[in-house]
């Protein structure tokens, strides 16, 4: 692990229909930016041993939810640097 984060930033949730067919409103996104700043970035499922970074900022503007997070560990932020990984997931039920 480094101790000089990668900074990565993008839509974590948008109003409408996800990819696992939830449906979400521009009310319960707006409720739940503030919920997510702060909040453990996980690769894979959600454990302790699997926190990876963490959110630092969220913005909600008006239609979808942005984040902004540090990853702390060097093999994923290479991967990401790669592309090898590009997607974010909330892990929402």
């Amino acid at each position: 692990m480094t101790d000089k984060p990668l900074i990565i930033r993008g839509i974590a949730m948008t109003t409408g229909m996800s990819r696992n067919l939830n449906i979400y409103t521009a009310e319960e996104l707006e409720a739940f930016a503030g919920k997510l700043a702060n909040s453990p970035v996980y690769i894979e499922h959600v454990s302790v041993p699997n926190a990876i970074g963490k959110v630092t900022n969220t913005q909600w503007d008006g239609h979808d939810l942005w984040y902004e997070a540090e990853i702390y560990d060097d093999q994923v932020a290479e991967k990401i640097r790669k592309g090898l990984i590009q997607h974010v997931s909330v892990g929402a039920d």
